[in-house]
């Protein structure tokens, strides 16, 4: 049975509404988590979590690497305007990881909460270094080692603690959308 222009019509309509669902969804959560990261009140003996990499991660997984890597541009740019470092460079690494996982889960790996915490691992351990490297070690900072072993390496630490947690948030997002529809 051919469909008519109406109905055509409404599932164009019942698309578009969805999509922009979905994103209105990641964009809040990339908000909340943005704003989470930046509290202070979070921290654990001196390490913070860095809330918004396993978030992009998670994103990734359910949206493939076009939706991992908007996200990762809207959360990193996020995070840049309260970093003290160059403007965007959280953007562009957030970009790339989003790109990668999305990629990763399309084309090799399977979208299971273990994958998901392996994945933000890599993330977490390849954005600090990334930081390290470039934002304080290039910059001749004097106490490099220092801050890398005393203050970055536990904000990893508890960040692949709480990372698994995204993924169910992320999977209970992608569900309550479905169900929705």
């Amino acid at each position: 049975m051919k469909k008519t222009s109406f109905q055509q019509g409404n599932a164009a309509l019942d698309w578009v509404q969805t999509r922009y669902l979905s994103w209105t969804a990641w964009g809040l959560l990339i908000v909340l988590f943005a704003l989470l990261q930046a509290m202070p009140h979070l921290a654990i003996a001196g390490a913070r979590p860095l809330f918004l990499i396993p978030l992009v991660v998670g994103i990734a997984l359910f949206t493939g690497p076009i939706g991992g890597a908007a996200a990762g541009i809207a959360a990193g740019l996020l995070w840049d305007l309260y970093a003290d470092h160059v403007f965007g460079f959280n953007g562009l690494v957030l970009m790339i990881i989003g790109c990668v996982v999305g990629l990763l889960i399309w084309l090799l790996l399977r979208n299971t909460w273990l994958t998901a915490w392996l994945l933000s691992v890599c993330a977490v351990l390849a954005q600090v270094l990334l930081e390290w490297i470039f934002c304080i070690a290039f910059a001749g900072e004097p106490d490099a080692w220092l801050i890398l072993w005393h203050i970055m390496l536990p904000n990893v630490l508890y960040t692949v603690i709480i990372s698994p947690l995204f993924y169910w948030l992320t999977r209970g997002v992608v569900r309550l959308l479905k169900r929705r529809v």
